[in-house]
């Protein structure tokens, strides 16, 4: 199984959501157990700035989780290298697997 630990930290900014016909009708990749997280790092989550998450924190094997606040996550659980975040890299991979094996025609319908 390839390592997904190049993506080890993540930096949040608040910014507009991206929307375009051609992605529209395209289903969501699955993301089994990682479905709740709406951030999930490998080494540290850092935040900058108001932003407002509405699911799951993660960070695994590593525990940094700053900038909050003045982000805020919203009625969810913030996971720092327990069982749940350590699931991370596994979904993360079948995530992967599953939205890479749809070849371009899949990729860019419209």
């Amino acid at each position: 199984m390839a390592a997904l630990g190049a993506v080890t930290s993540v930096v949040l900014v608040a910014a507009p959501p991206i929307s375009s016909p051609a992605n529209a009708a395209l289903a969501p990749a699955g993301l089994g157990t990682v479905g709740s997280y709406c951030v999930l790092a490998g080494q540290t989550v850092t935040n900058i700035g108001p932003t407002t998450l509405n699911g799951d924190l993660g960070v695994s094997p590593e525990t940094a989780i700053t900038g909050f606040p003045p982000g805020t996550a919203v009625g969810r659980a913030t996971h720092a290298a327990d069982a749940q975040a350590a699931k991370g890299p596994i979904g993360s991979q079948l995530a992967y697997n599953d939205a890479a094996g749809r070849g371009p025609e899949r990729q860019h319908r419209r």
